[in-house]
Protein backbone atom coordinates (compact mmCIF):
# COMPACT_ATOMS: atom_id res chain seq x y z
CA UNK A 1 0.00 0.00 0.00
CA UNK A 2 2.88 2.47 0.81
CA UNK A 3 4.15 1.99 -2.21
CA UNK A 4 1.20 2.74 -3.94
CA UNK A 5 0.29 5.77 -2.64
CA UNK A 6 3.50 6.80 -3.28
CA UNK A 7 3.34 5.61 -7.40
CA UNK A 8 -0.24 7.60 -6.94
CA UNK A 9 1.16 10.87 -5.36
CA UNK A 10 4.20 10.98 -8.14
CA UNK A 11 1.77 10.65 -11.03
CA UNK A 12 -0.63 13.11 -9.25
CA UNK A 13 2.50 15.36 -9.35
CA UNK A 14 3.48 14.96 -13.00
CA UNK A 15 0.02 15.63 -13.86
CA UNK A 16 -0.38 18.98 -12.03
CA UNK A 17 3.17 20.41 -13.53
CA UNK A 18 2.18 19.26 -17.10
CA UNK A 19 -0.98 21.23 -16.19
CA UNK A 20 0.65 24.05 -15.24
CA UNK A 21 2.93 24.06 -18.03
CA UNK A 22 0.52 24.32 -20.55
CA UNK A 23 -1.96 26.65 -18.40
CA UNK A 24 1.33 28.82 -18.50
CA UNK A 25 2.22 28.48 -22.07
CA UNK A 26 -1.79 29.18 -23.20
CA UNK A 27 -1.52 32.45 -20.82
CA UNK A 28 2.42 33.53 -22.71
CA UNK A 29 0.45 33.21 -26.43
CA UNK A 30 -2.48 35.12 -25.32
CA UNK A 31 -0.28 37.85 -24.19
CA UNK A 32 1.41 37.68 -27.23
CA UNK A 33 -1.85 38.35 -29.29
CA UNK A 34 -2.40 41.34 -27.13
CA UNK A 35 1.28 42.00 -28.23
CA UNK A 36 0.75 42.21 -31.49
CA UNK A 37 -2.27 44.18 -31.54
CA UNK A 38 -1.11 46.78 -29.56
CA UNK A 39 1.78 46.82 -32.36
CA UNK A 40 -0.32 46.64 -35.12
CA UNK A 41 -2.50 49.58 -33.50
CA UNK A 42 0.75 51.58 -33.34
CA UNK A 43 1.52 51.14 -36.29
CA UNK A 44 -1.65 52.30 -38.18
CA UNK A 45 -1.61 55.18 -35.56
CA UNK A 46 1.72 56.16 -36.82
CA UNK A 47 0.68 56.27 -40.48
CA UNK A 48 -2.38 58.33 -39.67
CA UNK A 49 0.08 60.85 -38.22
CA UNK A 50 3.11 60.02 -41.12
CA UNK A 51 -0.27 61.73 -43.27
CA UNK A 52 -1.28 64.36 -41.24
CA UNK A 53 2.43 65.80 -41.44
CA UNK A 54 2.82 65.37 -45.29
CA UNK A 55 -0.83 67.19 -45.80
CA UNK A 56 0.65 69.72 -43.42
CA UNK A 57 4.54 70.20 -45.00
CA UNK A 58 2.13 70.47 -48.48
CA UNK A 59 -0.01 73.52 -47.31
CA UNK A 60 3.41 75.06 -45.34
CA UNK A 61 4.94 75.11 -48.77
CA UNK A 62 2.04 76.51 -50.61
CA UNK A 63 2.03 79.27 -47.54
CA UNK A 64 5.81 80.44 -47.97
CA UNK A 65 5.20 80.30 -52.37
CA UNK A 66 2.47 82.58 -51.46
CA UNK A 67 4.21 84.69 -49.11
CA UNK A 68 7.56 84.48 -51.15
CA UNK A 69 5.32 86.32 -54.07
CA UNK A 70 3.74 88.74 -51.94
CA UNK A 71 7.39 90.06 -50.94
CA UNK A 72 8.11 90.23 -54.61
CA UNK A 73 5.09 92.05 -55.89
CA UNK A 74 5.89 94.48 -52.18
CA UNK A 75 9.66 95.30 -53.28
CA UNK A 76 8.82 96.15 -57.02
CA UNK A 77 6.42 98.91 -55.39
CA UNK A 78 8.79 100.35 -52.95
CA UNK A 79 11.02 100.01 -55.93
CA UNK A 80 7.97 101.79 -57.80
CA UNK A 81 7.66 104.63 -54.79
CA UNK A 82 11.32 105.59 -53.99
CA UNK A 83 11.89 106.44 -57.68
CA UNK A 84 8.60 108.66 -57.69
CA UNK A 85 9.82 110.16 -54.63
CA UNK A 86 12.82 111.31 -56.03
CA UNK A 87 11.16 112.78 -58.81
CA UNK A 88 8.81 114.47 -56.93
CA UNK A 89 11.85 115.69 -54.67
CA UNK A 90 13.45 116.94 -57.55
CA UNK A 91 10.21 118.90 -58.40
CA UNK A 92 9.94 120.09 -54.91
CA UNK A 93 13.74 121.28 -54.74
CA UNK A 94 12.84 123.65 -57.52
CA UNK A 95 9.53 124.75 -56.34
CA UNK A 96 11.72 125.81 -53.02
CA UNK A 97 14.31 127.85 -55.39
CA UNK A 98 11.74 129.43 -56.87
CA UNK A 99 9.71 130.08 -53.68
CA UNK A 100 12.89 131.71 -52.79
CA UNK A 101 13.36 134.16 -55.89
CA UNK A 102 9.52 135.19 -56.20
CA UNK A 103 10.74 137.02 -52.59
CA UNK A 104 12.50 139.85 -55.26
CA UNK A 105 10.11 139.04 -58.02
CA UNK A 106 11.37 142.35 -59.84
CA UNK A 107 14.70 141.58 -59.92
CA UNK A 108 14.28 138.01 -61.07
CA UNK A 109 11.34 138.13 -63.36
CA UNK A 110 13.85 137.62 -66.35
CA UNK A 111 14.99 134.51 -64.39
CA UNK A 112 11.81 132.74 -63.30
CA UNK A 113 9.64 133.42 -66.40
CA UNK A 114 12.08 131.07 -68.59
CA UNK A 115 12.28 128.28 -65.90
CA UNK A 116 8.61 128.44 -65.49
CA UNK A 117 8.54 127.33 -69.16
CA UNK A 118 11.34 124.96 -68.82
CA UNK A 119 8.88 123.43 -65.37
CA UNK A 120 6.22 123.47 -68.16
CA UNK A 121 7.88 121.23 -70.84
CA UNK A 122 8.98 118.95 -68.29
CA UNK A 123 5.07 118.47 -67.10
CA UNK A 124 4.29 117.99 -70.91
CA UNK A 125 6.89 115.36 -71.12
CA UNK A 126 5.64 113.84 -68.11
CA UNK A 127 2.26 114.01 -68.89
CA UNK A 128 2.97 112.08 -72.27
CA UNK A 129 4.87 109.58 -71.13
CA UNK A 130 2.75 108.15 -67.81
CA UNK A 131 -0.52 106.20 -68.90
CA UNK A 132 -2.94 107.92 -70.48
CA UNK A 133 -5.90 108.12 -68.07
CA UNK A 134 -7.98 111.62 -68.29
CA UNK A 135 -5.78 112.83 -71.07
CA UNK A 136 -8.27 115.40 -72.54
CA UNK A 137 -8.85 116.86 -69.22
CA UNK A 138 -4.57 116.79 -68.85
CA UNK A 139 -3.90 117.94 -71.87
CA UNK A 140 -6.45 120.82 -71.88
CA UNK A 141 -4.43 122.20 -68.57
CA UNK A 142 -0.99 122.34 -69.79
CA UNK A 143 -3.28 123.85 -72.87
CA UNK A 144 -4.42 126.67 -70.23
CA UNK A 145 -0.94 126.96 -68.74
CA UNK A 146 0.19 127.65 -72.50
CA UNK A 147 -1.55 130.86 -72.65
CA UNK A 148 -1.23 132.10 -68.88
CA UNK A 149 2.87 131.92 -69.11
CA UNK A 150 2.71 134.41 -72.32
CA UNK A 151 0.08 136.49 -71.03
CA UNK A 152 1.61 139.97 -69.90
CA UNK A 153 -1.78 141.19 -67.59
CA UNK A 154 -1.05 138.21 -65.12
CA UNK A 155 1.30 138.50 -62.24
CA UNK A 156 4.14 136.17 -62.20
CA UNK A 157 3.30 135.18 -58.92
CA UNK A 158 0.17 134.07 -60.17
CA UNK A 159 1.78 132.19 -63.00
CA UNK A 160 3.48 130.54 -60.83
CA UNK A 161 0.78 129.59 -58.58
CA UNK A 162 -1.18 127.73 -61.66
CA UNK A 163 1.95 126.13 -62.90
CA UNK A 164 2.59 124.87 -58.80
CA UNK A 165 -1.15 123.94 -58.71
CA UNK A 166 -0.83 121.70 -61.90
CA UNK A 167 2.38 120.09 -60.95
CA UNK A 168 0.34 119.61 -57.40
CA UNK A 169 -2.60 118.05 -59.32
CA UNK A 170 -0.23 115.42 -60.98
CA UNK A 171 1.37 114.40 -58.18
CA UNK A 172 -2.00 113.63 -56.43
CA UNK A 173 -2.76 110.92 -58.94
CA UNK A 174 -0.22 108.94 -57.92
CA UNK A 175 -1.78 108.64 -54.59
CA UNK A 176 -5.40 107.89 -55.50
CA UNK A 177 -7.89 105.59 -57.26
CA UNK A 178 -10.77 106.41 -59.43
CA UNK A 179 -13.29 105.02 -61.95
CA UNK A 180 -14.69 106.49 -64.94
CA UNK A 181 -16.78 105.92 -67.94
CA UNK A 182 -15.39 106.93 -71.46
CA UNK A 183 -14.47 105.76 -74.76
CA UNK A 184 -12.39 103.62 -76.12
CA UNK A 185 -10.95 103.67 -80.22
CA UNK A 186 -8.27 101.04 -80.83
CA UNK A 187 -5.97 102.10 -78.66
CA UNK A 188 -6.44 105.42 -78.19
CA UNK A 189 -8.59 106.54 -74.67
CA UNK A 190 -10.93 109.58 -75.16
CA UNK A 191 -12.62 111.37 -72.06
CA UNK A 192 -16.29 110.78 -70.70
CA UNK A 193 -17.05 114.55 -71.96
CA UNK A 194 -16.10 113.29 -75.91
CA UNK A 195 -18.83 112.87 -78.00
CA UNK A 196 -19.68 109.09 -79.17
CA UNK A 197 -18.63 107.87 -82.82
CA UNK A 198 -19.37 104.85 -84.34
CA UNK A 199 -15.89 103.25 -83.94
CA UNK A 200 -15.48 104.36 -80.51
CA UNK A 201 -16.44 102.04 -77.37
CA UNK A 202 -17.89 102.92 -74.76
CA UNK A 203 -16.42 101.37 -71.34
CA UNK A 204 -15.69 101.80 -67.61
CA UNK A 205 -12.34 102.73 -66.55
CA UNK A 206 -10.25 102.27 -63.46
CA UNK A 207 -7.07 103.82 -62.17
CA UNK A 208 -4.85 102.41 -59.72
CA UNK A 209 -2.44 105.47 -58.65
CA UNK A 210 0.03 105.56 -61.90
CA UNK A 211 0.73 101.93 -61.17
CA UNK A 212 -2.61 100.30 -63.58
CA UNK A 213 -4.61 101.61 -66.33
CA UNK A 214 -7.57 98.85 -66.94
CA UNK A 215 -10.79 99.13 -68.81
CA UNK A 216 -14.78 96.70 -68.92
CA UNK A 217 -16.83 96.96 -71.11
CA UNK A 218 -20.68 97.16 -69.87
CA UNK A 219 -21.52 93.29 -70.31
CA UNK A 220 -18.15 92.29 -68.89
CA UNK A 221 -17.05 90.25 -71.88
CA UNK A 222 -14.21 92.61 -72.30
CA UNK A 223 -11.41 93.42 -69.81
CA UNK A 224 -7.71 95.50 -70.69
CA UNK A 225 -4.85 96.71 -69.20
CA UNK A 226 -2.55 99.47 -70.47
CA UNK A 227 1.24 98.25 -71.00
CA UNK A 228 3.17 101.34 -70.43
CA UNK A 229 6.36 100.01 -71.59
CA UNK A 230 4.64 99.31 -75.76
CA UNK A 231 2.12 102.25 -74.90
CA UNK A 232 -0.81 100.32 -75.83
CA UNK A 233 -3.42 98.30 -74.75
CA UNK A 234 -3.72 94.31 -73.80
CA UNK A 235 -6.03 91.77 -73.51
CA UNK A 236 -6.97 90.94 -69.90
CA UNK A 237 -7.63 87.58 -68.52
CA UNK A 238 -11.36 86.80 -67.97
CA UNK A 239 -10.00 85.62 -64.59
CA UNK A 240 -9.73 88.90 -63.24
CA UNK A 241 -12.94 90.04 -64.12
CA UNK A 242 -14.11 90.14 -60.16
CA UNK A 243 -11.20 91.72 -59.19
CA UNK A 244 -11.99 94.47 -61.36
CA UNK A 245 -15.69 95.10 -60.41
CA UNK A 246 -14.74 94.98 -56.82
CA UNK A 247 -11.85 97.82 -57.90
CA UNK A 248 -14.38 99.96 -59.62
CA UNK A 249 -16.80 99.88 -56.58
CA UNK A 250 -14.81 100.67 -54.24
CA UNK A 251 -13.48 103.63 -56.21
CA UNK A 252 -16.93 104.65 -56.21
CA UNK A 253 -17.32 103.95 -52.65
CA UNK A 254 -19.23 101.31 -52.34
CA UNK A 255 -17.76 98.69 -50.33
CA UNK A 256 -15.35 98.73 -47.32
CA UNK A 257 -11.36 98.99 -48.63
CA UNK A 258 -9.98 95.34 -49.44
CA UNK A 259 -6.46 93.68 -50.96
CA UNK A 260 -6.74 93.80 -54.98
CA UNK A 261 -5.27 91.35 -57.28
CA UNK A 262 -4.36 93.25 -60.64
CA UNK A 263 -1.75 93.37 -62.87
CA UNK A 264 0.69 96.63 -62.58
CA UNK A 265 2.71 98.55 -64.34
CA UNK A 266 6.64 97.80 -63.60
CA UNK A 267 8.41 100.51 -61.92
CA UNK A 268 10.64 100.41 -65.32
CA UNK A 269 8.36 103.37 -66.83
CA UNK A 270 8.77 105.84 -63.72
CA UNK A 271 12.68 106.35 -64.57
CA UNK A 272 12.38 107.61 -68.06
CA UNK A 273 9.52 109.74 -67.04
CA UNK A 274 12.05 111.30 -64.19
CA UNK A 275 14.69 111.91 -66.78
CA UNK A 276 12.21 113.33 -69.28
CA UNK A 277 11.11 115.87 -66.67
CA UNK A 278 14.49 117.10 -65.14
CA UNK A 279 15.65 117.22 -69.00
CA UNK A 280 14.58 120.65 -69.29
CA UNK A 281 15.77 121.49 -66.20
CA UNK A 282 18.97 120.58 -66.78
CA UNK A 283 19.52 122.73 -69.81
CA UNK A 284 19.01 125.94 -68.07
Amino acid sequence: MTCRNRRNQIITGLLVSVTGFFMSHWAWADDLNQAFESLEQTHKAGVKTQQHIDKTDDETQDMLQSYRQVVAEQQSLSLYNKQLKLMTDSQQQKITELSAQIESIEETQHTILPLMQQMLQGLKRFVAMDIPFLMEERQARLDKLDLLLVNSEVSVAEKYRQLLEAFQIEIEYGNTIEAYEGQLVANKMLSSTTEKTETAQWVQFFRMGRVGLYYMTADGHELGVWNNQLRHWQPLDQQYLSELQQAIRLAHQQQAPQLLSLPINTPNHVSKIQDAVSTQQKTK
